[in-house]
């Protein structure tokens, strides 16, 4: 997670104003760090007690709020099975039938 301050932009935004959202903030998720979500962060610090109230989101701070990004960090490709393995599979589950 990246230090999140007015000016910042996009899906991370997104997702600390979601998060935010969940303490009873009525923050549009438009992915836009504005004063109005700057605002909301030092009101949710204050709650949480947090030792710095200056309406930065930093990583700890995301953390402790549960922010959930919105993407898939790392894509991991399924396996491919080429025909062969597949007719090799095909013939190791044959099943018995009753004559």
């Amino acid at each position: 997670m990246k230090y999140l301050t007015i000016g910042s932009r996009g899906d991370e935004v997104k997702a600390l104003q979601k998060a935010l959202n969940n303490y009873s903030e009525n923050l549009p998720l438009d992915g836009v760090y504005s004063s109005r979500t700057a605002e909301a962060v030092m009101r949710v610090q204050q709650k949480l007690r947090e030792p710095a109230i200056n309406g930065n989101a930093v990583a700890a701070f995301q953390k402790k709020i549960k922010v959930v990004l919105p993407y898939v960090e790392k894509v991991v490709a399924a396996p491919t099975i080429t025909p062969l393995q597949l007719k090799a599979e095909a013939g190791q589950k044959k099943v018995k039938t009753e004559d």
